[in-house]
């Protein structure tokens, strides 16, 4: 560190200079440590409904409405039923990359349509694809449900978005 104050431009309202501790100024703040995160996600579509549930506190992305998390989910009888149906799961996108200042998230994001609604989880609930703007998603699962079969689900969406503000 060699600084060259007598040509800086701020060296008038330098606080390094005028107090003279050019060698300890600035202090290097500690960088944020990156933590990678690995995430697996279940959309489950029946009758024109998504099941969601709602993010506890504590963790990323609170409050925020997210598919079924195949990983911090706790065993249950209804995921057990679930899981049975694996080999109808198709994949729906890979490997999705989402950075954020602390962490970088990878997901990965299966689809399963039954034809009969199954027993969901504890806390989720089935959404009504034509009312799903109305919730907030973390914008990696959205990007992610975009990805669902072409573009039909984004113009569904901002289809049924823009009829809403209309009225």
């Amino acid at each position: 560190q060699s600084p060259q104050c007598n040509g800086c431009i701020l060296a008038d309202s330098c606080v390094a200079l005028r107090t003279r501790r050019v060698e300890q100024l600035p202090v290097k703040l500690r960088t944020v440590k990156v933590k990678k995160r690995t995430m697996k996600y279940l959309v489950i579509l029946c009758d024109n409904k998504i099941a969601l549930h709602r993010r506890g506190a504590g963790d990323i992305w609170q409050a925020l409405w997210e598919p079924l998390n195949l990983q911090d989910e706790p065993a249950s009888a209804a995921l057990s039923h679930i899981k049975q149906h694996q080999k109808e799961w198709t994949t729906l996108c890979k490997g999705m990359k989402h950075v954020l200042t602390h962490r970088i998230l990878t997901a990965d994001f299966m689809l399963w349509q039954p034809i009969e609604k199954p027993t969901l989880p504890p806390d989720y609930q089935w959404i009504d694809l034509q009312q799903l703007h109305l919730y907030a998603l973390p914008r990696m699962i959205e990007k992610a449900l975009e990805q669902r079969g072409n573009s039909t689900w984004a113009s569904e969406q901002a289809e049924t978005a823009s009829t809403s503000r209309e009225r």
